[in-house]
């Protein structure tokens, strides 16, 4: 009985010994697997605080420089703009004073020719005067009536200078024979003409 005591003791001491280490080797496993980093401190945090805030500092100012390039290069590209299309509009407006006046230069020399034209077919300086403006506004149906009334004065003098240098036709009352108005007024003597103008008051009145 003694020796199966101490050989049921040794078992479970054995046992006891084995559990025991098998128990050590588990919490050394468990220990490396468990492992954790080191808490930070609040010096750490405001470290990494202040970290970030000079970070978000920089780029803003990065920013900031940016937009302020930008924005003056779009300044003076406005600015370029600007003074070349008021350039372009001082150009052009000159240009368009200069034509005008080349125009008019132009027109004044070609009625001036026409008017020297008109003249020369006899026209009277007024007739001549419309008539050059009208051909050189192109004003077909004014000249056509311009033409006309020139056409019919140079008849009516035609007719008044034939009734001038006609005979006189005797009518029987001793000096001159009835005459018209015209035919008076085309005489060119002029004490002939007053003297007949005095014996046709009935004309004149």
């Amino acid at each position: 009985m003694n020796l199966q005591f101490f050989a049921e003791g040794d078992g479970a001491g054995a046992a006891d010994s084995t559990q025991t280490d098998n128990n050590a080797d588990k919490g050394q496993e468990t220990g490396k697997d468990s492992t954790t980093p080191p808490e930070k401190t609040y010096e750490d945090a405001m470290a990494e605080i202040a970290a970030k805030d000079a970070q978000l500092k920089k780029m803003k100012a990065d920013l900031d420089s940016a937009l302020k390039k930008a924005g003056d290069a779009t300044k003076q590209l406005r600015a370029k703009m600007s003074e070349a299309e008021l350039k372009a509009e001082q150009d052009a407006q000159a240009k368009e004073e200069q034509d005008e006046y080349v125009k008019g230069l132009e027109s004044y020399k070609a009625e001036n020719e026409a008017f020297k034209r008109y003249t020369l077919q006899g026209m009277n300086s007024d007739l001549a005067q419309k008539a050059a403006k009208a051909e050189i506004e192109g004003d077909m149906d004014a000249l056509a009536d311009i033409q006309k009334q020139h056409t019919q004065e140079i008849i009516k003098a035609k007719e008044a200078e034939w009734k001038a240098s006609r005979p006189r036709v005797n009518m029987g009352d001793g000096d001159d024979a009835k005459m018209t108005k015209e035919e008076i007024l085309a005489i060119t003597d002029r004490a002939e003409r007053q003297k007949a103008i005095a014996k046709h008051l009935d004309l004149f009145n």
